[in-house]
């Protein structure tokens, strides 16, 4: 062998044995029981939560610094919003018995004449309405339950609005809403534009919804549950001829909002259920058929020649709501 490739041969060999020096070995988890468990992984966890220290890249390394922690006690709710007709609540009623029901009844006060104040001297306005509002609630098992839901199901009309689930931790408060929005030309204001005087109309929006919020602390075997349900609607909407604003007439949107509270609270033990009847109505309109009175004694010809007149029903809001620790 010649001298030169003796020396290449060594050269080979010194690098190799440079590269297995300097290389590390790569990296692999540890096994589970040298690994940190986290504590407190929640009930979101398969099984243990494991982090490697020192392994994996530097993204999941910068993740296992941050600590995610489920929170303790959570409290599941279950909520229905029913609309009955005015015959089906009745007929709830009747059957939950006035001994398990309690009614809070919410009066007028008179506003009264006040006195002009010094920050009322400006050019200003206010209409302002309020009435009477009531609430019922009434805690009930699961045959009332059933029972209840046995006479909607009898009701043509009776139906079930919404049904939202949510979770929170003891302590913590949970909402949803379902609204809409409806904009109103109800802002009209003069502006300078190049000089010249111009009118900027602007547009006011509105929602129109339900939104219910619960909270939920634990009390030993029962949970303490509060509750508000809030329902917004635009009543009214009117149109004025304005005159002062710009040159001329203009025309805008008076919307008249209303705005309707009820709130609860109640303890409940496993599997009862919290009725909230926060008198909220409205009217639908449908269309009734019925057959034709000097032909009723001919089916077949009844049958065939049927009238169909409109009717209103008046509909009433049934709130239901469970709770349970999960």
């Amino acid at each position: 062998m010649s001298v030169a490739r003796i020396a290449s041969v060594v050269a080979v060999l010194v690098v190799a044995s440079i590269v297995s020096v300097h290389a590390e070995p790569p990296r692999t988890l540890p096994e589970p029981e040298s690994a940190t468990v986290v504590d407190g992984s929640g009930p979101f966890a398969d099984g243990k939560v494991i982090r490697a220290l020192g392994s994996g890249t530097i993204a999941s390394r910068m993740l296992q610094k941050a600590s995610f922690e489920a929170p303790h006690g959570q409290i599941k709710f279950e909520v229905q919003i029913l609309s009955v007709d005015s015959e089906t609540r009745d007929k709830i009623y009747a059957q939950l018995g006035t001994d398990n029901v309690q009614t809070q009844i919410t009066n007028v006060t008179d506003a009264g004449s006040e006195m002009i104040s010094d920050d009322e001297l400006t050019l200003g306005s206010r209409h302002t309405v309020t009435t009477s509002s009531i609430v019922s609630t009434a805690v009930i098992s699961p045959d009332q339950v059933e029972q209840l839901y046995a006479l909607a199901k009898e009701s043509e009309h009776s139906k079930v609005i919404a049904r939202p689930n949510m979770i929170a931790g003891d302590g913590q408060a949970a909402s949803i809403e379902q609204q809409v929005q409806r904009p109103f030309l109800s802002e009209l204001k003069e502006v300078q534009y190049e000089g010249e005087t111009a009118v900027q109309s602007g547009i006011h929006v509105l929602s129109e919804g339900t939104d219910v919020s619960v909270l939920g602390n634990v009390d030993g075997d029962a949970l303490i549950v509060r509750t508000k349900i809030q329902q917004a609607r635009v009543a009214d909407v009117q149109q004025h001829h304005v005159y002062g604003i710009g040159d001329g007439q203009k025309t805008i949107q008076v919307p008249s909002h209303e705005v309707r509270q009820a709130t609860a609270t109640a303890k409940l033990l496993p599997k009862q259920t919290l009725l909230l009847d926060p008198y909220f109505q409205s009217t639908e309109r449908t269309d009734v058929t019925s057959g034709t009175l000097m032909l009723s004694n001919l089916p077949y010809l009844n049958k065939t020649f049927k009238q169909t007149k409109p009717k209103a029903v008046t509909m009433n809001a049934i709130v239901l709501l469970k709770a349970k620790r999960l």
